[in-house]
C-alpha cells in the first residue's frame, strides 16, 4: 500500500500541457510514494475518449508518474478516481492537486506539517471567506481546491459516489468538503486566499484557458447555482446544515 500519493486528473482537451503541473510536483520539498494522474477511459463532459500523449506515457513507463484508469466523476476525479486504486487503503495520505497550475515547492509540506500537527485527522486546504478574527491556521467549510489539500479515503463514505451523478458535481470542492464535515471530521485551514501577498496561492498554467468549468453557460451550472444545490442536498440528505456548521466555528 502507498502511504503517500500525489493526484490530479484532467480532461482530454488539457493533457497534452499536463507537463506544466506535474513538473511543480516533482519540485515538491517532499517527495510522495507515488505521483498519480487518474484518467477516464472516457470524458463524461465532453463524450471524447483520452488520447495519451507520448510525454506521459513515458513517464509512467519510467516510473516518474503512474496512469491509472477509472470512471469518470467529472472534476472530482482528481480524488475519487483513486478510491479504485489497489494500493490506496483508507490512511494513505492523498494530496489532490489541479490540472491548470503550478504548485510553489512547499505546498505539500505545509500541507503534511499542518496534518500531523492535527493528530492525522483532518483534511487540510486553503480557504477564503472565513471568519474575520481567524487570518491564519483555523478549521473551515470548505476547501479550495485550486490551491491543493490533503485529505484521506477514512473521511469518506461510499455515497459520495451519489453526487457525481448530479449537476453538484460540478461544485466538487463544496460537495467533498461538505461530505467530510458531514461523517464528524474537520477541515484545517492554511492561509486565508484573500490575504495580501499569499505565498501559499498557486500560479496558473496554460491549462487555465482551455474549457474551464467557468466556461459553462448553462444556468443550472453557474457557481452561485451549484453551490446552493449543493447545500440543498446536504441538508435535505443528511440532515446537514452548512450555514449551521459555519456558526459553530465562531466557537472553536
Amino acid at each position: 500500500m502507498y502511504k503517500t500519493v500525489f493526484s490530479l486528473t484532467t480532461i482530454p482537451s488539457r493533457i497534452d500541457n499536463l507537463w506544466m503541473t506535474l513538473h511543480s510536483l516533482f519540485n515538491q520539498t517532499f517527495r510522495p510514494d507515488r505521483i498519480i494522474v487518474n484518467v477516464p477511459h472516457k470524458s463524461t463532459r465532453f463524450n471524447t475518449e483520452y488520447i495519451i500523449p507520448d510525454f506521459l506515457q513515458h513517464m509512467h513507463n519510467i516510473g516518474n508518474i503512474e496512469i491509472h484508469r477509472c470512471d469518470d466523476y467529472g472534476p472530482g476525479t482528481k480524488l475519487l478516481g483513486l478510491f479504485s486504486h489497489p494500493n490506496i487503503d483508507n490512511d494513505t495520505v492523498i494530496f489532490v492537486f489541479d490540472d491548470d497550475r503550478v504548485y510553489n515547492a512547499d505546498i505539500t509540506e505545509k500541507l503534511l506539517t499542518a496534518y500531523t500537527d492535527n493528530n492525522s485527522n483532518v483534511s487540510v486546504g486553503s480557504v477564503s471567506g472565513m471568519l474575520e478574527k481567524h487570518q491564519y491556521n483555523y478549521y473551515a467549510f470548505y476547501f479550495m481546491g485550486f490551491s491543493g489539500y490533503l485529505t484521506c479515503k477514512k473521511f469518506f463514505t461510499d455515497d459520495i459516489f451519489e453526487c457525481t451523478k448530479l449537476n453538484i458535481r460540478y461544485a466538487d470542492d463544496h460537495y467533498l468538503s461538505y461530505h467530510i464535515l458531514k461523517n464528524n471530521y474537520r477541515i484545517f485551514g492554511l492561509e486565508d486566499i484573500n490575504i495580501h501577498n499569499n505565498t501559499y496561492a498557486p500560479r496558473m498554467s496554460d491549462n487555465e484557458f482551455i474549457d474551464s468549468l467557468r466556461s459553462i453557460e448553462h444556468v443550472d451550472l453557474n457557481d452561485k447555482n451549484l453551490i446552493k444545490e449543493c447545500d440543498k442536498y446536504y441538508k435535505e440528505k443528511y440532515n446537514f446544515d452548512i450555514e449551521e456548521y459555519k456558526k459553530s466555528l465562531e466557537n472553536i
